[in-house]
């Protein structure tokens, strides 16, 4: 092209055919240009800002060229203009969807006479992002096309967008190479309906098959109620089993697998990987089998003929019983019905005239056939099968209890003895779980029980030299100030002897040792239950020594003092936890300000049983008289 062609901005009209131009230089600086004929050079592509911005610019012909790629969106400028496109006789192999399909209005686009054989979508174009598109003809006569894209992958997503396309834009698809097969029936399904309202473009998509050989010249019109004839044939390669005649038929949704009279004695491994499977393997020689269920593709068959073959007994569950419609076993040696045909209807499956031995466990078979007769009438399935009882051969269908079952009774005691063995069984495990649980528990209240019935303890040798051993968090500044200032003072001014373990153990005595041996030698244990004493190890082996000396000695006291208020579910330790939930304890926020009468209460009444160190009553004479009322030491322990 000249140089200086952008001198003469004023152009309308511009022809330069039959020269040898290669490329096409940006024509942006002829703002008024309407018409671009570049036909009959030897240009080879076409760039997307070629033709940027020429808003008047409305015939263009490339047509006679070598060109052989187009950018994507480089037909897409303003609308109105670029109402004729002429590429035809040029050598595209494929074109990008963004400018085959241009969402606007135009003329005519003529790409016939290339080698398109199919469409691109470099850019991922989505149609139709306007609600109103326009559009216009398309000639995509004398290309290489075979099959009509997949619209799904070219930009048109669902059936909106598919019908602004077909309602918007004419294609002339003749004179191409068509394969007539399955993957023709999906567009051809939708063009037929098209024409049906749109009868005179008909011409335009009047094309011929040229596969297969059996549909060649096959006008696509013709095939409006000819659908059956579109199939693809399946080969090893798309998983028919070797030897097999395979097919996939869309316009009826199946795939049909032919393998009949070839001497099988086992299961194809494999089939097409479609759903809606019909298969016939009937007249070969199968072994009987087991494994059913580990036939996979058995979940996708929807017919399936097994007739004059050797199988005696079928595992029903290995079909989808919403999706088998036919099941074929006539002239099968069948000895016996599996109970999971429960799942298929009655007419779905063919046995034939046969004969078994029915039981108590073939009464199901009974109500089956009538609860099937019910919604399938006219079924003839129950009128094959005959029950061999004795020398009798009776239809399930006319069954009685008697027949099937005549020692029913004795099945029943049978399953009531075992019922009632099994229940029994089930309380004591429920039982010794519930008395693992809640062993602590049993023992604070069998020791209670105990104490109750053995009021004085004279036989008991009471050589101990504590009154009284208190256990507690020494790191609790107001707990360690009550116990030293007050409680400690209050019990030895009336003559307990308490041993308090912030002051009287051994300075230097392995610690773990001297604890044990003051346990071992205290009468009574008064444990401040609080969350940091159980968090502490030392504290918590404490707790385990006193715990030790009180189950083995029935004649100690355990007085625990509830510091923290704490629930049964916040104490971790199973032994004091019986005592919270049995609501063994005092309570140290005592409302009534009785804790330390209460505690004193117990020392006492233990050591007047005891008979040690016999005391004077004369202080004391109101304790005696509570000790004459109380019946065992825990009496006066109240619940929180």
């Amino acid at each position: 092209m000249p140089l200086n062609i952008c001198t003469f901005k004023t152009i309308v009209h511009l022809d330069f055919s039959d020269n040898d131009i290669v490329q096409i230089i940006n024509l942006q600086c002829l703002p008024k240009l309407d018409k671009l004929i570049l036909k009959g050079n030897k240009i080879t592509s076409v760039n997307n800002s070629t033709l940027t911005g020429m808003k008047y610019l409305r015939f263009v012909d490339l047509s006679h060229n070598r060109i052989g790629h187009i950018d994507p969106l480089s037909f897409s400028i303003t609308p109105g203009s670029l109402m004729h496109v002429y590429l035809s006789y040029n050598q595209l192999t494929s074109v990008d969807i963004t400018i085959a399909i241009l969402e606007k209005f135009f003329a005519l686009i003529d790409y016939s006479h290339n080698q398109i054989k199919h469409f691109n979508n470099e850019l991922n174009w989505k149609c139709c992002k306007q609600v109103n598109v326009t559009g216009g003809f398309i000639n995509w006569q004398y290309n290489n096309f075979t099959y009509f894209p997949n619209l799904t992958e070219v930009g048109f997503p669902d059936v909106l967008s598919t019908a602004k396309l077909a309602n918007n834009h004419g294609f002339d698809i003749r004179n191409n190479f068509w394969s007539c097969d399955c993957f023709f029936f999906p567009f051809l399904k939708k063009a037929l309906d098209f024409f049906h309202y749109y009868p005179k473009l008909t011409d335009q998509y009047n094309a011929k098959c040229s596969e297969p050989s059996y549909l060649t010249n096959f006008s696509v019109i013709d095939f409006k109620y000819k659908y059956d004839l579109l199939i693809c044939n399946l080969y090893c390669s798309d998983k028919c089993p070797i030897g097999c005649d395979c097919f996939y038929q869309p316009s009826q949704n199946r795939t049909v697998v032919n393998c009949s009279g070839l001497n099988l004695t086992q299961f194809p491994e494999v089939m097409p990987d479609f759903d809606y499977l019909e298969i016939d393997l009937s007249k070969n020689n199968f072994k009987p089998t087991t494994k059913w269920r580990e036939i996979n593709y058995l979940k996708r068959v929807r017919k399936l003929d097994l007739s004059n073959n050797t199988f005696s007994d079928i595992d029903f569950t290995a079909f989808d019983a919403e999706k088998l419609t036919s099941l074929i076993l006539l002239n099968n040696p069948i000895v016996s019905i599996n109970r999971s045909i429960e799942n298929l209807a009655p007419c779905v499956t063919q046995i034939g005239n046969i004969s078994i031995d029915c039981d108590c466990n073939s009464w199901w078979m009974k109500r089956w056939i009538e609860k099937q007769k019910q919604i399938n009438h006219g079924c003839y399935f129950g009128k094959e099968i005959l029950c061999k009882i004795g020398s009798k051969y009776i239809a399930p269908s006319n069954l009685t209890r008697d027949q099937v079952c005549p020692e029913e009774d004795n099945g029943f005691k049978s399953t009531f003895y075992s019922f009632i063995f099994a229940l029994m069984s089930t309380h004591a495990v429920v039982i010794s779980l519930l008395c693992f649980k809640f062993r602590y528990e049993i023992f604070l209240i069998y020791r209670k029980k105990w104490l109750k019935f053995n009021k004085s303890y004279e036989n008991f040798s009471d050589d101990l030299t504590y009154d009284a051993y208190f256990s507690f968090d020494g790191e609790i500044y107001e707990l360690r100030l009550w116990m030293s200032k007050i409680l400690l003072r209050y019990l030895e001014k009336r003559g307990y002897k308490v041993f308090y373990p912030l002051r009287d153990c051994i300075v230097g005595y392995p610690r773990e040792e001297d604890i044990c041996r003051k346990i071992s030698q205290s009468a009574t244990f008064i444990v401040f239950l609080s969350q940091s004493f159980l968090d502490s190890p030392n504290l918590r082996s404490e707790w385990k020594y006193i715990w030790h000396s009180y189950k083995e000695n029935k004649y100690k006291q355990l007085i625990v003092i509830n510091f923290d208020d704490m629930e049964p579910i916040h104490v971790e330790d199973d032994r004091m936890r019986a005592f919270v939930r049995l609501s063994y304890y005092f309570e140290f926020f005592n409302t009534n300000s009785k804790l330390l009468s209460d505690i004193e209460k117990q020392l006492f009444c233990r050591k007047l049983k005891t008979k040690r160190n016999r005391i004077h009553p004369g202080p004391y004479k109101g304790l005696y008289k509570i000790c004459s009322e109380i019946k065992n030491p825990q009496q006066i322990i109240r619940s929180k």
